[in-house]
């Protein structure tokens, strides 16, 4: 009987064969799961979307002040399919970011997740699609593209009102401690020497002094102190609280 098989030449031509077949298929298969990926982390979005839109839509969040932008993290949103991440991985963070134009409401969507896959800026719920997410996102922004409104909110992980910190525009994941005071930038027109006082509604600040039970000191900060000024009255506080004065902070 004769032996049969391949040559050394035709097995080597086989495997070029495949190699060139790999090289061109790899890339093409890389593309379409990663968009496929792309295309669920929307899917995602949009059912935490859903959720916030019915917690609003319920009264379960009191969104209702025009002037004010409110920041819903994703993780107090309670999807039906119970997905809560990326197919990258876990939020880091994410936010429905929600405006009242005093009729109608308007969500938009800006996230980053354990992979740095995201939505650096606010994108409109409605419009988000695969294209907007991004690799090697860095900070998100929740400064763009949403009207300029006074007072920021942002929502604890739970979705409760706690006080946060003050707002500056930008937010990581540690800002999720609350709800945000409110931005108000006051100015007084005295010069900035240590004592410096400016009161307003209910509050009275002091430049680089603090409030103590024994009256006012001073300190070594740039910036303000606050304390509140009508204490002897059962009024309740409704007055904003000043976070920056004359561009200086407060910071006691």
């Amino acid at each position: 009987m004769k032996n049969k098989g391949f040559t050394l030449i035709e097995l080597l031509a086989v495997i070029i064969i495949l190699a060139i077949i790999m090289i061109i298929a790899i890339p093409s298969v890389t593309n379409y799961i990663n968009n496929s990926r792309k295309e669920s982390y929307v899917d995602t979005a949009k059912e935490l979307l859903r959720g916030a839109v019915n917690l609003v839509n319920s009264g379960e969040l009191e969104i209702f002040d025009p002037n004010t932008t409110y920041y819903i993290p994703s993780s107090c949103i309670k999807t039906e399919t119970g997905t809560s991440q990326s197919p990258f991985g876990k939020f880091n963070p994410a936010y429905i970011i929600t405006t009242y134009d005093g009729e109608s409401y308007n969500y938009y969507w800006t996230s980053k997740d354990e992979a740095s896959m995201g939505v650096p800026k606010p994108v409109s719920g409605y419009s988000l699609s695969a294209e907007h997410i991004e690799s090697n996102v860095g900070e998100i922004t929740t400064d763009y593209g949403i009207g300029n409104r006074d007072n920021i909110q942002v929502y604890s992980p739970d979705c409760t009102e706690s006080t946060g910190k003050v707002a500056v525009g930008r937010y990581n994941e540690n800002d999720l401690s609350g709800k945000v005071i409110p931005i108000k930038n006051c100015e007084y027109s005295g010069a900035l020497i240590q004592g410096a006082t400016f009161t307003e509604g209910q509050y009275t600040y002091k430049y680089n002094q603090e409030a103590t039970y024994n009256g006012w000191k001073d300190i070594a900060g740039d910036g303000w102190g606050v304390a509140l000024s009508d204490k002897g009255t059962s009024a309740p506080v409704d007055t904003q609280i000043c976070t920056k004065i004359n561009g200086k902070p407060i910071i006691s």
